[in-house]
């Protein structure tokens, strides 16, 4: 076996007389997802540990379910843009948003249980969400940071 081999899972989501395909996201596009709007994920993810996570650290109920609800209720735009993504037209966005309601939830739906495949994989990567975004955020919110290899301080803005 090798990655030539390798089928990509897609389910097909009816719109009317019509349809699209969509599959599980890759780590390059959820991070383009992510850095693209880091504040409003970060509060997405605030919501979500609030009202999915227990005291005891698991994910309360159908997790994927509550994390499609708090994305739709607080990034309509983002999410859109992951369903245009996961169908391979990211041009196609804006169509995404004028889709029905039940269709939208229904593709992202599908686009999160392909992406996030293992009963753990959802709640671990949210784990790591936190310090991935302020990874991703650091350099814009540093002023001066030093550069190892010369010492020279420089701007954080270019």
């Amino acid at each position: 076996m090798s990655l030539k081999d390798v089928r990509i899972e897609r389910r097909t989501i009816m719109v009317g007389d019509t349809d699209f395909a969509v599959r599980g996201l890759s780590m390059d596009i959820l991070l383009g997802l992510i850095n693209s709007e880091p504040e409003d994920v970060k509060e997405a993810t605030r919501q979500f540990y609030q009202e999915a996570m227990g005291s005891d650290g698991e994910i309360k109920g159908d997790g994927i379910s509550r994390f499609i609800s708090i994305l739709q209720r607080t990034l309509p735009k983002l999410t859109a843009k992951a369903i245009a993504e996961a169908a391979d037209e990211p041009e196609m966005w804006e169509t995404v948003k004028q889709l029905p309601a039940p269709k939208q939830i229904e593709a992202l739906l599908a686009v999160a249980q392909l992406t996030f495949e293992e009963p753990e994989a959802l709640k671990n990567f949210l784990a790591n969400l936190s310090d991935l975004l302020g990874l991703l955020a650091a350099p814009t919110q540093t002023s001066e940071r030093k550069i190892p290899s010369s010492g020279r301080k420089t701007s954080g803005r270019r």
